[in-house]
């Protein structure tokens, strides 16, 4: 006869249970005591990250301003406001000291690296200033002679990068991507700075290096603080290009020295007349011309045909006893069948009456694209050089 024998006895048991159901309870009774120190952590964690990038991502950026000496001196500027609140206000707890270092650091860089964007400027600025007056002192120039010789002095000094690959521009890197928008709003100095179009343009002017946006970003606001004419920025739609313009009695004068005025500025007038004789694919190409940041055209003021359009975006019944119906803001995209790689020349929505108005090179081939998300269409179109055109888009 056999019998099993436990290898605890009973009473054993229960105790072990009742001593990790109290291990359990202490536990939790722990966690709970500690949560808001835990969360508390994990908030100053994520706050030290925040700033370390912002602050790593501001010595890559700006470099050609000399943002590791800038941030040298953030350092050094931490440093006393640490010693101050240790020995003058007997902060002795490290965390917190740590915690005010870095603070001061990501904000000091940020006013450094401002003041130095504005002194360097005005330093640069006073540089061609002297030359601008000592040309226009000669009798020989006037103010656009002079601010000519301003763009040819910049352009022989630029940097230039068009088709290099890998090429860190510091105006492209502020707002270029997802990521790059993150960084600058760890940095709200320095956002706030740079939602100014000026201050991205005296960036652009000291980095000395881009393509053909940055030079006309830099020519724009460099021949204006020194000479006190007008400027614009032209953006052409259907091609790939930027070009400045400066005003000077009672006319725009294109100042592309980068490709199509290379020898001497063009009257905007004759740029039509200037691009058909000399470049020809490129003339081909130009659907719009628009003025940075705004939404105005500049067709007409280059010589070329300016057409009012009217795309019209109607919901097809597939009936000819209901009538079509208009499609309120549905998305408008006209591409150019002609172009230089650029051939998205416009984007937007339909309005109430389910109409989309803009302007456009006439005597050019577009393919007209519109979606409500639910029906679409699309449509090939010769846009006729004409004061007004409409064109009924389909959307099924």
């Amino acid at each position: 006869m056999s019998c099993v024998v436990p290898l605890f006895a009973k009473e054993d048991a229960n105790e072990k249970k009742e001593i990790f159901l109290e291990f359990v309870a202490g536990l939790r009774q722990k966690v709970s005591e500690n949560r808001k120190n835990i969360i508390l952590g994990a908030c100053l964690g994520l706050a030290y990250a925040c700033f370390l990038m912002a602050i790593c991502y501001d010595i890559l950026v700006f470099q050609v301003i000399g943002s590791l000496f800038l941030f040298v001196v953030s350092v050094a500027v931490g440093l006393i406001f640490v010693f101050y609140f240790n020995y003058k206000r007997n902060v002795n707890k490290s965390d917190k000291l740590l915690f005010l270092f870095l603070i001061v650091v990501w904000l000091s860089l940020q006013i450094l690296l401002i003041g130095g964007i504005e002194y360097q400027y005005q330093h640069a600025l006073e540089d061609y200033k002297q030359d601008y007056i000592d040309a226009v002192d000669t009798g020989k120039y006037t103010a656009l002679g002079a601010s000519w010789l301003l763009t040819e002095r910049y352009y022989s000094e630029m940097d230039k990068t068009y088709g290099q690959e890998g090429v860190l521009l510091p105006n492209r890197a502020l707002f270029s991507s997802s990521t790059a928008l993150v960084f600058m709003g760890c940095n709200p100095l320095l956002l706030a700075y740079f939602v100014d179009p000026n201050s991205c343009n005296k960036l652009i002017f000291l980095q000395n290096k881009g393509n053909c946006g940055e030079f006309s970003g830099a020519i724009a606001l460099m021949v204006r603080d020194v000479s006190g004419l007008e400027t614009r920025q032209i953006q052409m739609e259907g091609a790939d290009h930027g070009l400045p313009e400066v005003y000077f009695e009672g006319d725009w004068w294109v100042f592309d020295k980068t490709y199509t005025t290379s020898s001497s500025p063009v009257k905007a007038q004759q740029y039509a007349t200037h691009l058909r004789e000399k470049f020809t694919d490129l003339y081909l190409s130009i659907a719009d011309l628009r003025v940075a940041n705004g939404d105005d055209s500049a067709l007409e003021e280059h010589g070329f045909y300016a057409s009012n359009v009217t795309i019209s975006a109607l919901f097809d019944t597939i009936s000819d006893v209901k009538l079509d119906t208009p499609i309120a803001n549905a998305e408008i995209e006209v591409y150019a069948v002609k172009y230089q790689r650029d051939p998205l020349v416009f984007t937007g929505k339909t309005d109430t009456n389910g109409d989309c108005n803009l302007v456009l090179n006439g005597d050019k081939e577009y393919i007209i694209l519109g979606s409500n998300g639910v029906h679409k269409g699309i449509k090939s179109v010769n846009v006729l050089p004409s004061e007004d055109e409409s064109i009924t888009l389909l959307l099924y």
